[in-house]
């Protein structure tokens, strides 16, 4: 309305608000600086909403300038030419700094830091065309034709011409998607180019430290990573292998890939260290989980493979119930094809999308739809969980992941984006982990043949690795029909006992016993979890009790290692920072669910109870894991070490069971001999159950050349707290003659 009385406050206040669309803090030379009365932008030109970084976030402010300027140059040319420099503020230089280095083959963007809302609506089309048409950008008018394509193939699938169609969004979404297409149609009939260069993406590295993004793109694939708090993940994507049916394979996960297991999620992240160079980047990163530790992580990413490891340090006993490590969002629905494969091994297993199928792999490699492979290690299992419905804003998301056969130790993964299975069976054997000498390491092949390598330093008690130690028998408080006692202990997830009561009025119980010892580091609880779940809401579990309890009686605890609740359809984990040595343990329920209610059960069920030792009782292992924090430094705890400078090394002070810490406990060992007229005898102390180790007596005549010697007898003439003092004796020799015990380590296990 040019010739109305407001006319030009009118147009100066569309430029007010078109140049502060853009702004950064620091505006000279800027031109408009004048106009500028706030700012909208990082340094880095990045931008946040909602609390985070988000690529169409980003685009929206640039692709409404797009909007602004077409319509006034349909309206009136002359405003529109006013407005020109204006509309055109740092569109470019957002473009070029920020959106540019996230294009996908498909033409979409990388979400470094996930989304909150439709995912593959292609809604930046009508920003794509503003850059093609108007700035000239070879880059944009090359994915402005693929997100056509992808656009037609979406309406084409969903059947009826929706942009979105069923899986999620309704009219709004429809609404906004069909203006922004029409607005893209009107870019490419009027734009100042309509047609020119085209130019595909190539690799590019991406760092926002204000937004703690990530981002590096090569010919393989991309890899992005979020480490602001609360919004803790990482994504690998392989590049497109066909446009439009299969442009995609992974998702955005949030939480994903990083700083998961048996600590919990992320909570926060802090980057240590990172060096990027051409296709790559390496980086050390601190992950928070929540009140129960941090996970040390050291990255690499080489423009072909995407290798992690992770360290945890445990403060508390952690409770995590979810303990799976590098879970991977899995883009399966019509859009990606309907059907994906899954291999491993010699094995195929087709994976048909929202068919709710959860499949279990041992294998140490999987390759999924012959396009994306994965390893991990160094024990334990993957798990690929199909989804059952459309789970995500405009997706169905299956689950790749990795469960640690110790959620607590230290883990790797290679992710190998456009990698067919034909290449996995010959890449994954060259795989070598090595955990030794205070820390671990990686190494691996690229599809060159250059060996990559990865190290990270661990803690101590890492080096102890969990084991099952299998009940030798046990017994429950009572049994219905054949749901008997022993499938708590066969190994197998589709059996389970069943109580004879609901242990309302009464508790129930399971009684387990071993043949020795066992040091326990942690103990599984998994209950029947179909329905809403079967098992013990309320739980408790104690050791070293006098003997097994009788039917229907709950005995006083002697040691309780848990007191609470039982999640309703996941496992239940205890794990203990100190080891617990008992022969006994005994699991009582309180109360349970039924059909996921506790309301009067009807029985309590158990699938499976499981106990993991770490080192056995009177091992250097276990006295390691007893004397010190876990997280202590390799060179503090190796048996040759002498952190108190005392002389005495870590291995001497375990035998003759003197504190490591304390250099004033040196005394105990060898005592003053006694000559006799045939023999002469001496006494030493050392502990009675040490185990794992081999002691010797050494004799010489020079004190150079030693040889073993059997004393003429060796007794043991008393025990007090543990510690045990030695009598021995040898037979007196013509020549003079020296002596030495020697102590070496067999096994700290």
């Amino acid at each position: 309305m040019p010739q109305h009385s407001n006319a030009s406050t009118w147009l100066v206040a569309a430029k007010r608000y078109l140049a502060n669309t853009y702004t950064v803090a620091d505006t000279n030379p800027n031109p408009l600086a004048g106009w500028i009365s706030t700012v909208t932008l990082y340094p880095s030109y990045a931008l946040e909403n909602h609390g985070f970084f988000h690529p169409i976030y980003q685009m929206v402010g640039g692709m409404s300038l797009g909007d602004s300027f077409l319509m006034a140059r349909l309206a009136n040319p002359v405003v529109a030419e006013a407005l020109r420099p204006f509309a055109e503020h740092n569109v470019r230089t957002v473009w070029t700094r920020v959106l540019a280095p996230l294009m996908l083959d498909s033409g979409d963007f990388a979400y470094p830091a996930g989304l909150d809302w439709e995912l593959r609506d292609f809604e930046h089309k009508s920003y794509l065309a503003w850059l093609a048409t108007h700035f000239d950008e070879p880059l944009a008018r090359w994915a402005h034709e693929q997100v056509a394509r992808m656009v037609r193939h979406r309406q084409q699938i969903n059947g009826d011409g929706s942009f979105v169609g069923p899986s999620s969004g309704g009219f709004y979404r429809e609404a906004v998607e069909a203006r922004r297409a029409a607005i893209a149609w009107l870019h490419s009939q009027s734009g100042q180019f309509p047609s020119g260069p085209v130019e595909p993406p190539g690799p590019a590295f991406l760092h926002l430290p204000e937004v703690h993004v990530l981002h590096q793109r090569s010919g393989r694939g991309s890899f992005s990573l979020s480490y602001k708090s609360g919004r803790v993940m990482a994504v690998v994507e392989a590049k497109a292998r066909r446009i439009p049916d299969q442009a995609f394979l992974t998702t955005p996960r949030l939480p994903g890939l990083i700083g998961l297991g048996g600590l919990g999620p992320p909570t926060e992240a802090r980057l240590l260290s990172l060096t990027n160079f051409p296709e790559g980047l390496e980086a050390t990163f601190a992950f928070t989980n929540g009140n129960t530790g941090w996970t040390y992580a050291q990255m690499r990413w080489d423009g072909e493979s995407f290798a992690l490891i992770e360290v945890p340090y445990p403060w508390t006993t952690p409770t995590a119930v979810d303990t799976a490590s590098f879970v991977t969002g899995i883009q399966n629905d019509p859009l990606t094809g309907g059907v994906l494969g899954l291999r491993w091994g010699e094995t195929l297993r087709w994976i048909t999308n929202r068919s709710g199928v959860t499949v279990h792999v041992t294998n140490n490699w999987v390759c999924v739809g012959d396009w994306m492979g994965m390893v991990a290690g160094p024990a334990g299992r993957f798990e690929y969980l199909a989804a059952d419905r459309y789970n995500i804003l405009g997706a169905a998301e299956d689950r790749l992941q990795f469960v640690p056969a110790f959620p607590t130790g230290p883990r790797y993964a290679i992710w190998l984006p456009a990698c067919p299975a034909s290449e996995m069976v010959s890449l994954a054997p060259q795989i070598e982990w090595t955990h030794a000498d205070g820390g671990v390491r990686l190494r691996w092949p690229n599809r060159k043949g250059e060996l990559q390598t990865l190290s990270a330093p661990v803690p101590t008690a890492g080096y102890y690795v969990p084991y099952l130690v299998r009940p030798s028998r046990g017994r429950a408080s009572s049994t219905q029909g054949n749901y008997t006692f022993d499938r708590v202990l066969d190994g197998r997830t589709d059996t389970f006992w069943v109580s004879l009561h609901g242990p309302t009025n009464r508790a129930e119980w399971l009684w387990l016993e071993w043949d020795r010892p066992v040091a326990l580091a942690e103990a599984v609880l998994l209950p029947r979890t179909e329905n809403g779940g079967y098992g013990p809401s309320v739980a408790r579990l104690i050791a070293n009790l006098p003997g097994p309890p009788l039917a229907g009686h709950v005995p006083a605890p002697a040691q309780t290692l848990y007191e609470g609740s039982v999640p309703p359809t996941s496992p239940l984990r205890v794990w203990l920072s100190t080891p617990v040595t008992t022969s006994n343990a005994l699991w009582i329920f309180f109360g349970a669910y039924d059909r996921g209610l506790t309301n009067q059960p009807r029985n309590v069920q158990v699938v499976e109870v499981q106990f993991w030792e770490r080192a056995r009782p009177g091992t250097y292992g276990d006295w390691v894991l007893r004397t010190w924090a876990t997280g202590a430094d390799g060179t503090v705890v190796s048996p040759a070490a002498d952190p108190d400078r005392d002389g005495a090394p870590n291995l001497w002070e375990f035998i003759v069971g003197t504190n490591p810490a304390n250099p004033q406990q040196l005394g105990l060992g060898w005592e003053f001999g006694h000559a006799g007229e045939l023999e002469v005898r001496w006494s030493y102390r050392r502990r009675t159950d040490i185990v794992g180790v081999q002691e010797t007596f050494l004799a010489s005549t020079n004190l150079t050349d030693w040889i073993a010697i059997q004393p003429s007898w060796v007794r043991l003439r008393e025990v007090v707290a543990g510690l045990g003092r030695y009598e021995l004796a040898f037979s007196i020799e013509s020549k003079q003659r020296f002596y030495r015990l020697q102590y070496r380590l067999l096994s700290d296990r």
